[in-house]
């Protein structure tokens, strides 16, 4: 299966990509089969054989089916369990949030775009709907959270979610406001989550009545003037994907200024710390950000045409193949190690969380030619 498979639990070599799909679609085929999804959804592998699952509603309850549905590219024996584990899905496409093209984009939406059967617009569309529904025209984003003090907070994540709107607003012909809303939200965030050296805030709160903006905060970073490394990997995705979308070139020059900084703050081994500012602790690592970054990087690399950010991008693939980063056993259900969901409030530090295998699976199939950057 890989170069270790003579010593499985050893980990003393890095693996090539190829080795390191191959493990992935055991690992993952494995998982599909033994998992219950009444269970809930995989979200973190911190010991043992099995993932944590968590119950419905929960923004990387995508993330699992819909690895299963990229990996339906490489093999695709996996497309009946990637169908398993995604129908449950439907019972959650009111979840009042700005997640949901997480869920649904990388589930019903991936479904559709692979095998075209119509059953899974319904839901692809009722989504859409309900993100639309978060929209202000005065402050010109969807609204992020429903919790906390905030008046009407944005985060910089919500840009992966505007694909969703981007894509049906492609279905629904005559439709204009789901494709208007995702630019505009866009352009909202370019213009206020974006600063001058290309790194970006993690949080905005408007004033929903005018959309001046009240502050801007971080809540996943050091401070609010750091950069929170997963935010701007996220930066470089969300805006690669508005050019793709629109091909308006402000977008393109935003994702460029964001790849930019992010590739310019990453340290020797291409892995990059929770977040940028040298007053965080850079030993504490986060491999989400840097799968994220493998796959917006190569994205980019394509609608810019610039071979640049695709080999950043290979290289920052590669690096994540050694056993620092990377579960070659097959015992063990995650790929990547030491990933960081929340390090100011502790939680899910230097441990392994779906979403950074499904964007590193992403990478693998993207740069091995498996899938291509327009699905």
């Amino acid at each position: 299966m890989g170069c270790n498979d003579s010593e499985p639990k050893q980990d003393v070599t890095s693996v090539t990509k190829r080795e390191a799909l191959t493990i992935a679609a055991s690992k993952y085929q494995l998982q599909a089969d033994i998992l219950d999804v009444e269970d809930g959804y995989p979200r973190e592998y911190s010991k043992g054989y099995h993932w944590e699952q968590i119950k419905w509603q929960d923004w990387t309850n995508g993330f699992f089916p819909g690895a299963l549905w990229m990996l339906s590219t490489y093999d695709n024996s996996f497309v009946p369990q990637a169908e398993k584990w995604t129908l449950p899905l439907k019972e959650a496409v009111n979840f009042n949030s700005h997640d949901l093209g997480f869920m649904f984009n990388n589930t019903f939406g991936l479904a559709y775009r692979l095998t075209e059967n119509e059953s899974y617009k319904p839901t692809l569309i009722q989504a859409a709907d309900n993100l639309l529904a978060r929209y202000n025209s005065k402050v010109g984003s969807i609204r992020s959270w429903d919790f906390g003090h905030y008046k009407y907070p944005v985060i910089i994540d919500n840009m992966m979610n505007l694909d969703l709107l981007w894509d049906v607003g492609s279905l629904s012909s005559g439709v204009q406001a789901y494709r208007q809303v995702a630019t505009q939200h866009a352009d909202t965030a370019m213009r206020n989550h974006l600063r001058v050296d290309g790194s970006t805030y993690h949080l905005i709160d408007y004033d929903p009545e005018n959309g001046e903006v009240f502050s801007k905060e971080t809540v996943q970073g050091y401070s609010d003037s750091s950069t929170w490394s997963r935010g701007q990997a996220w930066a470089i995705y969300g805006f690669t994907q508005a050019y793709y979308q629109t091909k308006q070139p402000q977008f393109l020059a935003s994702a460029q200024l964001s790849a930019e900084y992010f590739l310019e703050h990453l340290p020797e081994d291409n892995v990059p710390p929770w977040d940028f500012s040298p007053e965080a602790d850079q030993s504490i690592k986060d491999t989400s950000a840097a799968a994220v970054a493998a796959s917006a990087l190569w994205q980019l690399g394509e609608v810019s045409n610039n071979q640049r950010y695709k080999q950043r991008a290979s290289d920052i693939l590669s690096s994540l193949l050694v056993p620092k980063y990377f579960y070659t056993d097959t015992e063990i259900p995650a790929l990547l190690k030491l990933a960081s969901g929340n390090v100011p409030a502790g939680r899910e530090v230097n441990t392994s969380l779906i979403y950074a295998d499904y964007y590193f699976i992403e990478a693998l199939l993207l740069q091995l030619g498996y899938i291509d950057w327009r699905l």
